[in-house]
Parts: C-alpha cells; structure tokens; sequence
C-alpha cells in the first residue's frame, strides 16, 4: 500500500467507527462526497484490499506484447543485426513490418542484457595558463599608459614624469 492508501484506509476506519462523516472523510481524502461514496461502499464490501489501485501489478495499456518483444529480441540476435544499435535496429525492423520505437528497443536491449550502456567520457578541462585570457588580448597588460600613448593622447615620458612626482610629494 502506498501512503496515500494507508492514509485512506485510517479515514475509512473512523467512518466505520462513525468518528467521521461521509462528507469530513471526503475533505480530508481531497475527494468529491460522490466519490467519496463510492470508495466508502467499495470499502464497506471489500475491506482493506478495496484501496489498492486496482491496476497495480497489471502491465500498462500502452505496453507493448511479451510476443512481439521475444521477436524483436530474436532477430536481434541474427548475425545480420548483431552490430546494430537501437536506432538503426529500429528503421531495419519498420522496413519488415515491425513498428518499435528506438527507444523501446533500447529498454528491451538493455532489460536483456544484450547491450550494456556504454558512458562518454568526461572532457579534461584545460587550466588556463597566464596569458590565455578570454578574447582579451593584450591589451589589458598595457592599460592604461602605453594605450592611451599609442594612441597619441598622452605620451608616456608625461606620465612617468607626473607618477615620479606623485611618489615624491607623498614621501
């Protein structure tokens, strides 16, 4: 039983024991008082086990046949296929006839044990060394003096002359 149901069940009990109401269940539950109803008189016939989803354990509505799976799988063990990834396995069986998404393939493949998940290797990350800065270039080493120099919008003899005096008058 799953919590939700195990919760359900405690309600249902203290409707059994007429601690609750139909309706206070019905709040408590998250359900309509119509369904509420339902699940009461369901439980009232059937006990505990009238709770439990009633699909658990039964295979989907979308899942495909054991009969169709044991075919894939065998002609999938063919020498023609062997080397066949689920993809291309795939588009070979629709050209027979046998629709199968490459996915489902896939699963089946791998539940079988005939193919195992092969993972990529992480890329090495490469330390940037000094001087490998991003789409910076150079010029970041030489700003602001030789820049703006270069430029012709200060020449560099001005401004090592003024930094000299700067260092003089502070000391």
């Amino acid at each position: 039983m799953s919590c939700e149901e195990r919760d359900r069940m405690k309600i249902m009990a203290g409707v059994k024991a007429k601690e609750l109401s139909q309706v206070q269940a019905a709040e408590l539950m998250s359900l309509s008082y119509r369904q509420a109803k339902r699940l009461w008189r369901r439980y009232r016939d059937q006990g505990d086990a009238s709770l439990v989803h009633r699909l658990r354990g039964k295979p989907g509505m979308r899942c495909k046949p054991a009969v169709l799976r044991a075919k894939v799988l065998k002609l999938c063990a063919q020498e023609c296929y062997a080397d066949f990834g689920p993809t291309l396995l795939a588009e070979e069986l629709q050209k027979e006839g046998i629709v199968v998404d490459h996915d489902t393939v896939r699963r089946w493949l791998l539940a079988s044990g005939k193919r195992t998940v092969r993972r990529r290797r992480q890329q090495h990350q490469r330390k940037r060394h000094k001087g490998q800065g991003r789409a910076r270039g150079r010029d970041h080493q030489r700003w602001p003096n030789a820049y703006f120099a270069e430029l012709g919008l200060i020449s560099l003899a001005l401004i090592r002359a003024q930094a000299a005096n700067a260092h003089h008058e502070t000391h």
